[in-house]
């Protein structure tokens, strides 16, 4: 400052410096504060731009004082414009939340149908009113967390043979599966569980989507032939894999602890009932929790 004061004096003295150039006699103050703000930098091109003036021709003290400011000063801008970039927006996490939320979720359901001689043709056509009620009640969820349900359907029915139609393969819309589930014939030969969820399962593992909600519904008695195989391991592997079974006993006379054993529920959890005419409401709340 002392330099300054004494250079401004002096000039002042001899020269009669007009008023628009004293501004070039402060250069080095002029330049530590343009450099801090980048406000004044305009103001820091005009100084430069008057000390190259021939009117005025600055003292060895200031040449030395410009010339150590011209080499400074890309280093400091440097670091001021680096500043400013790591004071830069946040991430925008609203956006990815909406990003998030644009996400469809894939569900995949195969309806199994016992149509085993116990089921009778009553039953067998309860169960088949019972998959067209529920069909379209799944169309009709409203999506949560996700912004799309993309579902697809698939139809199983099961005796001492398996019968498919139709698979997830084939899906189309909605008006299609329900007339291919309403044309299906009763089997009407024993009761082999057993198959019904290999096959169940193999189907949702070939063709069912990745990352997707699998879900296998399975109508039975839970009365199987004394020749069907265990069905515990076999349930648990495609629980282990990523599939939900759903099981609804036909009737009241139902083998409870055959569809616990297949679903994985719980003994306190009531088994659900064909009969029930809150069935559909129950299942939707189920495979709302899956």
């Amino acid at each position: 400052k002392d330099i300054i004061s004494q250079t401004t004096e002096q000039y002042q003295r001899v020269n009669c410096i007009p008023e628009h150039r004293r501004c070039c006699l402060h250069l080095p103050l002029w330049f530590l504060w343009a450099s801090t703000t980048l406000v004044s930098l305009s103001c820091w091109t005009d100084c430069l731009r008057c000390c190259q003036l021939d009117e005025f021709s600055p003292s060895p003290i200031m040449r030395k004082r410009g010339a150590f400011c011209l080499l400074l000063l890309p280093v400091l801008m440097t670091q001021a414009v680096y500043g400013q970039r790591k004071k830069g927006p946040k991430p925008n996490t609203l956006a990815r939340k909406s990003d998030f939320r644009d996400t469809v979720c894939f569900i995949d359901v195969v309806f199994i149908l016992d149509s085993s001689e116990s089921s009778k043709i009553v039953l067998f056509d309860n169960q088949k009113a019972f998959v067209d009620s529920l069909s379209e009640r799944l169309f009709q969820l409203t999506p949560g967390r996700s912004l799309k349900y993309d579902i697809k359907l698939a139809a199983l029915q099961f005796s001492s043979s398996i019968q498919i139609d139709p698979p997830l393969s084939s899906w189309k819309d909605l008006r299609t599966f329900k007339q291919r589930v309403k044309s299906l014939s009763l089997i009407g030969q024993g009761t082999f569980s057993y198959y019904a969820i290999s096959n169940a399962t193999k189907l949702l593992k070939r063709e069912g989507r990745k990352d997707g909600v699998k879900v296998a519904l399975l109508m039975t008695d839970g009365i199987d032939h004394p020749k069907s195989p265990d069905v515990q391991s076999i349930s648990e592997d495609a629980r282990i894999s990523g599939i939900s079974f759903i099981t609804v006993g036909l009737s009241t006379v139902v083998n409870e602890a055959k569809l616990r054993l297949i679903s994985g529920d719980s003994s306190s959890e009531p088994v659900l009932l064909l009969s029930d005419p809150t069935l559909v409401d129950k299942i939707q709340e189920r495979l709302v929790g899956i």
